[in-house]
Order: C-alpha cells, then structure tokens, then sequence
C-alpha cells in the first residue's frame, strides 16, 4: 500500500540553494508557454500573454502556477487579469520588461519589478503582488509603480544572497556607467541602492544603447550585460552578499559590422557565457580560460545561422533555450557547461506547437539554477517500493544513496523495500569538479492498518428496477473493527484500482448500477498515509410483485378461493391463514402479505383484496326503437348488484345495455353476470309493415299485415284510402286486408294506415295496393 508525497529539502552545505521548482512554467512570445514539470518542456496552449519581448512569470516550489506579466498586465494561475493589474508601468518591447521576487520569510507576497523601453521615463519600478487576495488567486496591492530609478535600460536581473535569506535586484542607469542593486529582505525593498560605476557608459543618442540582456551568474560571482547600441558585451564580478559590481572587462567589441549583442547567459556551473548577436551567431566564451586575452580568445562559434534579437534563457532542466522571432520552436544549447562542439547546439528542438515565439524569453532568479540538490520520496508504507527522485537540474560526476539501513545506491532514481516500521536517516551525495552537494532527511516507514471484511450489503428492489441506494457509511463499523475513527478515513471505489489509487470516490449514498455489485473500501491512516483495502458485494434482490387481482365476487349463497401468485417463499393471509390461497364466504376487505427470504434480509408485499356479493340480474324493462327495416334498437334495464352483460344470441355479450343497427326479427335479450352468477333472458319482437302488396291470387303478397304484429295480440290496425275514409279494422292475428272494400276490389293507389300498440305508441304510414 502506498502514500505518495513529495518532499523537497535543503541542503545541508549553506553555501548551496534550494532545488527549485519557481522557473518551471514558462509564458513569452505570441501566447506560447512551456511545462517544464515533466523534466522534459512541454508546449503550453492556454497563455494570455502576448509580447514581443520582455515578460516573466513564476510558479511555487511544487511547479505550479502562481502568475505571469509582461510588464504592463498581470494574470493570476487562471489565466486572468487580476482586478488590479493593469496599468504597470514596464514594456512590452523592453528586453526584461519584468522579473518577479518572492518576500523573504513571507510565501504570499512577491515584487514585479519593471523596467521602461529605449531609458523612458517610468525608469525601474516595482509593484507588490499578495497572493491571498481574490480569493487565492492574488492581486496587486496598493504598492504600485514604485519608482526606485530613473532613467534607465531595458536590463535587469536578480539573484538571492549567497549567506543571507535575501535577493539583490541589479539594474544599469541610462546616461551612466552605473550598476544599481536594490537589496530584498524581509523587510521588503530597500530604496536606497548600492551604486557600482564600473564598465561602459550607457546613454544616447541612439536608444537602441539601451537595448540587450542583463544576467547574474547562477553561482553569484558574475555579470553579463549586452549593450546592443554600443556593438558590445561586458563581464563583471558580483558579490552577491554586498551587491557590489566591479572589475568589467570587454568579451566582444566590433564597431565594423553590423551584428549586435542581444541575448546572453551563463552556463549552469557560472563557468562559460553565451552572447547571441542580432543578425549573428551566437558565441561561448570560457571565463576559466585564465586571462583575460584567454578569455576573449577562448570565443568559439556554436551557431552560424544568426536571427533577431535572440534572447537566451537558461532553463530548470540545464539547458539554455534560444528565441527565435515569428518562429513555432526555439533552440536549444543541449549542455551548456561543455566546452565547444560538446555543447551541443540543436535548432528548432523544441516544438511550440502552433505558437509563436519573439525577442525574449522569460528571465528567472539565476540562484534557482545553481549546482544542487534535492530529492523527492514517495511511498512509505512497509511492503512497498519506496522511490528517491533525485531533484536536479545539474550534470554531476557521481552520485551514492545511503538509505539509512545499511544499503546503498548509485542509481539517479533507486527504489528501497525496507524490511521493518520505523525511522530512516536518508542522504544523496553529488560531487562535480572537486564539488558535493549533500540531502539528508528523514523517513518513517509506516505500518498497514488492519482492515475487516464487512457483510455484504442487501437492498429489496421495491420498485421493480433493479436499483436501490445504499448507505454506504453503515459499512464503517465493520470495516474499523475498533480503531479509532479518528485516525483513519474510508472511502469506496467501483474498482480496485481505484480503492488502491484513491481516485474516484463514491458518494456514500450510492446507488448500484448492476443488481450485485462489488464495492472497493480503501481505508487510509491519515496520520501515515498507508491503507489498505478490501471489498463487499451491494445486492438487489427481488422484491415480491403480486400480480393477483384485487378484487374478487361471491354470488349470492355460495364461497370463493382467493388464490394468491405461487413461488414465494411465505404467505400470511388477514384471517391467520399461511397457505397460497383461502377460500371466504362473505364479502369485506382481506390483506395478503407475500415474503422472499434472502439470509437476514426479508422482502415483503402487500396487497389489499376486495371481495364484493353479486347476484343474477333481473330485468325490468327492454325499450324498443323499431318501425324500420334494419335501423332498429333494443334497450335492455335491470336491477340487481351484480356486474352485466347483454347479448341477443347468448354468445357475443357486450356491456353496453342498448342494441342498434337492429334488423326486424324476433329477438331472446340474454342478461348475464360477469362474475359468474346466472343468466336471466326474455323475448324481444320487433314490428314493420310492408311498402306494397299485390291481391292477385299468386298466393305472393296478396294481403297487407303487419310484420311482427302477431307478437302483440292487443294491436288494432286501421287502413284508410287516400280521402280518409275508413276501409278495413284488423287485428294481429288476421291474415290481413285483401284490398277490397265491402267486396268491391280497391284500385291501384296508396293508402294510409294506423297502428294503435298495445304498449300505448301510435304509428301512421303509407302503402301501396297494385293491380
């Protein structure tokens, strides 16, 4: 089981500095950036800046962000514009528009210093960014535009103290030989300068005198300065415990041609210098070569091919990056602390990809790249691989690890699996050039807690969709088995490797996306780090779906069976019954509870079961609607507290009371209940009466009667000619009117007719008599 921290430590020597992390992020040119976390730069895509030369940013001793400027605008890690910073008072288009130092002794404050194009009048100023302003994401103060000097040129640079916790900011005035070094404490910035009149006078007519870079060398011993209008590149000592500059002495000088220092740097070692020359190559220069005729003499050419203003930037992984203006890559002096060809000069090595570079790159604090070390630790728990990274960004001749039990390495990153809990002594020793550099720390290999199984957690799926939502909190008893609360936290995870990473935590009321899943319990030692894990299943187990009617009907003087759905493991009836089904003899409301047993879980239903009384119907009156041939209705009504159903062939029944559509006929109105409780029926006639008749003895037609009549033996028919007069009475049951009156034959015509039912209704019509 593992705990990864990373730990950066001291040095033990104090003449050596932190391994530094603050020159890792890197934001210049047309909204490029490098990552240099990695070990390796990787482009960054997401910077606001856009400048064409000076800029600067800073990052915290883990790597991260904290914010960047031009000189002019500062943006906070999110890449936006603090509220208050805009308006400073550097430019763009200055060499080193800008370089950032950290407070001593105060880890949220820290100094943008900012210096004016061509010796302006805004001069050298600085500006106080606290980090614990906008919520975190800092702002500029009310210390703003400080002026310190002015005028002055495009340089600046800083270094920290070689003995105190202090920095030195050194600038060169305009119109001046003059060196100024403003001291950084604790205390914040002391205005009043330490002034070196050393080297080259620096003024114009042309401005352009004031253009070119300004570095400390890593080891604090030395300074290059690059006068672009003077054709000419100087080198002096530093003290970098008095700020004093002195004894300047001329590496390059040539008023014939057309190429002028720019960009310069020192090795990481402080022991070679680089001059880039506009529209020139870029020249090392060996400050160990003796004197100083060796020195200048010492010149070697590491590239031909010249560019614009190229700034030079030595970087966090000891390399020197080379701008290239309106290019997407930069070059890259691959070791810059080997003489000669050896240095390795590689031209577009680094893709920006898609962005695009200008004159400068970002300048840094040059102590962040002194010969070091540091090294980080992860995994402390016993049983695992602990890992040592060394943290560097030098070349070294040898390295040993001595672990603290007796073994060792030589390995750069070795891994160590102690054997035993306790306390370690660790230390890593680099020697170059008669040099060591020596970390030492301690590390405690920590016990793995003890962690129990817990059962499994079970769940009714109650609402028939396989889910459920688990209080996954319920488990943490279990899963302590008595240590203290207090010194542990439990978190679940879907998968091992997520339980073994911490990564993908679940909330604690967690509902399963499969009906048993298992759930992955990483239980840690907050005070330690080191965990353990183990697992238990979720499970959705089915809950009893009944899927019986609810409501059942005794007819009248007899018993039902309410039968329940089989498969369940327990039944339990209202009335004390435990068998699937009951049989009742009385109407009222019965509960049914249905049970599945899964171990200690019980999944039950109930059900709610109406048993009504239903009798045989009995009908009361049928209506009929009739007098046509086919367009006819039947209206059947009944009493009785069942529920009925109705046909007029005892085989289709249908809810609906009334028949339409009816064709005259005879008719049986069958009356059923739906529950099962008789049949009641009664006969049904409908009546009609025929359009014509023809009384010609072919025995077809030969009489006018009523269809149906005979079915209502009180109906009396009345027939009339066409002037009224009364021909013929008849009763149903006569075989109906020959067509003659008073034995005369009837002519062909129409005559009326009434029909008086004996049901009360009232019918008139016409037919016709045809010869």
């Amino acid at each position: 089981m593992q705990k990864l921290t990373t730990l950066i430590f001291c040095l033990l020597c104090s003449w050596f500095s932190l391994s530094q992390n603050e020159a890792n992020i890197w934001y210049f040119g047309g909204n490029a950036g490098l990552d240099f976390n990695s070990g390796v730069p990787v482009p960054l895509l997401n910077g606001e800046l856009n400048t064409n030369e000076g800029c600067a940013t800073i990052s915290d001793s883990s790597g991260s962000l904290l914010f960047y400027t031009d000189g002019t605008n500062v943006w906070n890690r999110d890449h936006q514009v603090m509220p208050n910073g805009t308006g400073l008072n550097g430019d763009d288009s200055s060499t080193q528009s800008a370089i950032i130092v950290p407070k001593p002794n105060d880890l949220s404050i820290y100094y943008i210093f900012t210096v004016d194009a061509f010796g302006g009048p805004e001069g050298l100023q600085y500006s106080e960014v606290d980090l614990t302003l906008d919520g975190g994401l800092g702002d500029i103060t009310t210390v703003k535009n400080v002026l310190l000097e002015t005028p002055v040129t495009e340089k600046i640079s800083a270094i920290k103290s070689l003995s105190l916790n202090e920095y030195w900011i050194v600038a060169h005035k305009w119109q001046s030989n003059e060196f100024i070094s403003y001291n950084i404490s604790e205390s914040g910035v002391n205005p009043n300068p330490v002034i070196s009149a050393v080297g080259s006078f620096t003024g114009g007519p042309p401005n352009n005198v004031a253009i070119g870079q300004l570095k400390i060398s890593p080891s604090g011993e030395k300074i290059v300065l690059a006068h672009l209008g003077l054709n000419q590149a100087q080198v002096c000592d530093f003290n970098s415990n008095t700020g004093v500059v002195s004894n300047a002495i001329t590496i390059y000088e040539d008023l014939n041609i057309a190429e002028f220092p720019y960009g310069v740097e020192f090795s990481p070692n402080s022991e070679l210098v680089y001059v880039s020359l506009q529209n020139g190559p870029i020249y090392q220069y060996n400050l160990e070569a003796g004197s100083v005729i060796d020195v200048i003499g010492s010149r070697y050419t590491i590239d031909t091919m010249g560019g614009l203003n190229r700034g030079l930037q030595l970087g966090p992984d000891g390399k020197i990056y080379v701008a290239k203006i309106f290019e997407t890559s930069l070059d890259v002096i691959e070791n810059p602390n080997a003489q000669g060809f050896a240095c390795g000069y590689q031209a577009n090595s680094v893709d920006l990809n898609g962005r695009t570079c200008f004159f400068g790159l970002p300048p840094f604090i040059q102590t962040f790249f002194n010969f070091n070390v540091g090294f980080q630790s992860e995994n402390y728990c016993l049983g695992d691989a602990t890992l040592f990274t060394l943290n560097t960004t030098q070349t070294y001749d040898a390295i040993e690890w001595d672990f603290g039990d007796g073994t060792t390495s030589t390995l750069e990153n070795p891994t160590h699996t102690y054997n035993s809990a306790g306390d370690y002594q660790v230390s890593v020793t680099l020697s170059l050039n008669n040099q060591t550099a020596i970390n030492e720390q301690t590390i405690t290999i920590n016990t793995i807690p003890v962690v129990m199984q817990p059962q499994d957690l079970l769940a009714c799926d109650t609402d028939s969709d396989g889910f459920s939502v688990f209080d996954l909190t319920s488990q943490n008893e279990d899963i302590l088995n008595g240590l203290p609360e207090m010194d542990f936290t439990i978190s679940y995870h879907l998968s091992l490797n997520d339980a073994q990473n911490g990564s993908n935590t679940l909330d604690t009321n967690f509902t399963n996306t499969e009906t048993q899943q298992t759930i992955y319990v990483r239980l840690e030692n907050i005070n330690t780090g080191c965990f353990n894990t183990t697992q238990f299943d979720v499970i959705v187990n089915e809950q009893p779906v009944l899927l019986m009617d609810d409501l059942w009907v005794i007819c009248e003087g007899e018993t039902v069976d309410i039968v329940a759905d089989e498969g369940y493991d327990e039944y339990l009836w209202s009335t004390g019954e435990t068998t699937q089904s009951i049989t009742v003899n009385t109407p009222g409301i019965y509960e049914i509870t249905v049970t599945n047993i899964y171990g200690i879980l019980r999944c039950e239903t109930n059900k709610s079961i109406t048993v009504n009384t239903s009798n045989i119907a009995t009908i009361t009156d049928i209506d009929t609607d009739d007098w046509t041939l086919v367009d006819n209705s039947i209206t059947v009504y009944v009493s009785g507290n069942g529920d009925y159903e109705y046909s007029l062939d005892g085989i289709e029944y249908q809810d609906s009371r009334q028949f339409n559509n009816v064709r005259v006929n005879e008719y049986t109105v069958y009356v059923r209940d739906k529950n099962g409780c008789g049949i009641v029926t009664e006969d049904v006639y409908l009546i009609y009466y025929p359009k014509f008749f023809t009384p010609n003895g072919d025995m077809v037609n030969d009489t006018w009667q009523i269809i149906n009549g005979v079915n209502e033996p009180q109906n009396i028919i009345y027939i009339y000619d066409r002037y009224g007069k009364l021909l013929k009475k008849l009763g149903p049951n006569s075989l109906g009117w020959d067509g003659t009156y008073n034995g005369v034959k009837m002519p062909t015509s129409d005559y009326w007719f009434l029909l008086k039912r004996q049901n009360g209704n009232q019918y008139k019509g016409h037919f016709t008599l045809k010869r």
